[in-house]
């Protein structure tokens, strides 16, 4: 499934001024040796969010889920699915 990230980042862009911009990690040129951890540093990311939105049905979801619900310094109420 290709997802096309333009319109969330025009709405983000329109809500709020980013001073660094917004990307994602389609954005980046990965070498084939950083292909093998792009997953798990995406899962760092959300894991250490302020809030995440993911879906019951991701390995990814899943795996952040559990990672935010070890971090006593996350409120579990700032995890959601969709």
């Amino acid at each position: 499934m290709d997802i096309e990230f333009a319109p969330y980042k025009r709405t983000l862009s329109a809500a709020h001024d980013w001073i660094d911009g917004i990307g994602t990690s389609r954005d980046l040129e990965l070498s084939w040796e950083q292909k093998f951890v792009a997953e798990a540093v995406d899962m760092h990311v959300a894991q250490r969010a302020e809030k995440f939105i993911g879906n019951g049905f991701s390995s990814l979801t899943s795996n952040v889920v559990m990672l935010r619900m070890s971090n006593p310094q996350l409120n579990t109420s700032d995890t959601h699915f969709w």
